[in-house]
């Protein structure tokens, strides 16, 4: 039986487990761990990432399929904020901010982290090296957001309804038809807008687990619709957009002066702590 030091996260309703000792956990294993930790029976939830450090002591987050994850990001700030606040820098009163090393990202990811009570927020800077296509998928047109560690595909109704049903079969056919196998992880994006505000349902195939996964709340995703959002408008885009779990993401898109490029972007919400501790697993 294997030992893992854990904590149990929910940013923005994504419950997330980070595992700590990560020099324990065989990389060729990852995949079949996850599935086990997921197991409702088990400890539960909807991805697990795990931490550990570089040597010049960058905090350093590993997902199981090797895909980046804005969310699981958040995550570690708050466990950071808890458990090692020396990789955290003051930049006011309750506000830090820090840089980690990601998988599916070569630069360092700036993150910020603030307490308000009780209360943990904490905010991502996403990568700007990203690009924007638009494609036919079944006869409308769609917009393919290409980001640092994932892909994603934006859908709108009332043209793509999302179905609880046939996810997991619809994922594969747009990765077909939009010949998006060879990428490392694939979300498609259905976009509702309506008086109250911007809904989305996200949906995330990660190719090195084979996984497909409807998610209660998707950060790369929600930057990915601002992204095109902002650069279809011409303008920079700030939105709280509501994810399945019935929380939000706040999101905030900046263009350059000639509205040609993304200089910035950046997702934050709050991080519920739900558990830390250990967990058990049979060898």
């Amino acid at each position: 039986m294997t030992t893992y030091s854990f904590y149990k996260m929910s940013p923005s309703g994504n419950t997330t487990v980070l595992i700590k000792n990560k020099d324990s956990m065989d990389a060729r294993y990852r995949a079949l761990i996850s599935n086990k930790i997921l197991d409702p029976l088990h400890l539960g939830g909807e991805q697990v990432g795990v931490v550990s450090y570089l040597e010049d002591g960058t905090p350093r987050l590993d997902m199981m399929g090797g895909e980046f994850c804005g969310n699981a990001t958040r995550s570690v700030l708050a466990l950071l904020l808890f458990e090692d606040s020396k990789s955290l820098k003051s930049i006011g009163e309750n506000h830090w901010e820090c840089h980690l090393s990601v998988s599916g990202v070569n630069e360092k990811v700036k993150g910020e982290c603030f307490r308000d009570g009780s209360k943990i927020n904490t905010k991502v800077y996403l990568s700007t090296k990203n690009h924007v296509e638009e494609k036919l998928l079944d006869g409308y047109k769609v917009f393919v957001a290409y980001l640092s560690g994932i892909t994603h595909v934006i859908l709108n109704e009332p043209h793509f309804k999302f179905r609880k049903d046939n996810y997991v079969e619809f994922s594969k056919h747009v990765r077909d038809s939009l010949e998006l196998q060879n990428e490392s992880a694939v979300g498609l994006i259905f976009v509702q807008k309506n008086d109250n505000g911007v809904f989305i349902n996200p949906v995330v195939w990660v190719r090195d687990t084979d996984s497909t996964y409807y998610e209660t709340a998707c950060g790369s995703g929600t930057a990915a619709f601002g992204i095109v959002s902002a650069l279809n408008n011409k303008r920079d885009f700030k939105e709280r957009i509501y994810q399945p779990s019935k929380k939000s993401i706040e999101l905030e898109v900046r263009l350059s002066s000639d509205a040609l490029y993304v200089e910035s972007v950046s997702i934050g919400g709050i991080v519920d702590v739900i558990a830390k501790g250990e967990l058990f697993l049979d060898d």
